[in-house]
């Protein structure tokens, strides 16, 4: 995996960069420890920035979120960032329980 990420890091950083640009994304929400390394393997900064919009975009990691259990920043465009979805089941359930928390 480390080599992988070596040999593609800026790759995966440009097209994060993109998908955040594109879909206008204010917020990234890293997923459970797996998806919280990569992330952080791939960008250790609490921003990731987009110079060509001079924006800095928040990163939390989900399980820092539940504790404070503050979720304002979900009536944002927020993309949730994970490691590998195999059956999606934890994705599924972190997306349910975001939006569950918009309905409050």
């Amino acid at each position: 995996m480390e080599l992988f990420l070596a040999n593609n890091k800026e790759s995966i950083i440009n097209s994060l960069k993109s998908i955040c640009e594109n879909m206008k994304i204010d917020y990234i929400v890293t997923l459970a420890k797996k998806g919280t390394l990569l992330f952080e393997l791939l960008y250790d900064e609490k921003y990731l920035y987009i110079p060509e919009k001079d924006k800095f975009i928040p990163i939390y990691a989900d399980r820092i979120i539940n504790k404070k259990d503050d979720y304002k920043f979900l009536n944002s465009n927020v993309l949730l960032f994970d490691d590998t979805m195999k059956t999606g089941r934890h994705f599924l359930h972190t997306k349910k329980l975001l939006s569950d928390r918009i309905k409050e």
